[in-house]
């Protein structure tokens, strides 16, 4: 396989567990948010449930930022092995 396609192959593969990552973080930060209504008060519950809810949100967006990469990886690598049938 050409270096080229290696690299993507490597890139695509570090995308994949960064997604596989925050996903596992973002359920984690679900649990924690489900655990903490039945462990504090309502008020504490509230700020801490909002905090995590700032927290999913920032790692959403990280999560569609690292599909967006993996799919813009995904097509240069197409290209290139179209590229290499020509």
């Amino acid at each position: 396989m050409p270096p080229a396609l290696d690299k993507l192959e490597q890139r695509i593969r570090e995308l994949t567990g960064l997604i596989d990552q925050l996903r596992d973080e973002n359920d984690s930060f679900r649990r924690a948010a489900a655990e903490l209504n039945d462990q504090v008060s309502s008020e504490d519950a509230l700020e801490q449930i909002e905090q995590l809810r700032r927290e999913n949100s920032r790692q959403r967006k990280l999560l569609v930022t690292a599909d967006k990469r993996l799919g813009s990886v995904l097509e240069e690598l197409e290209k290139l092995v179209d590229g290499g049938k020509t």
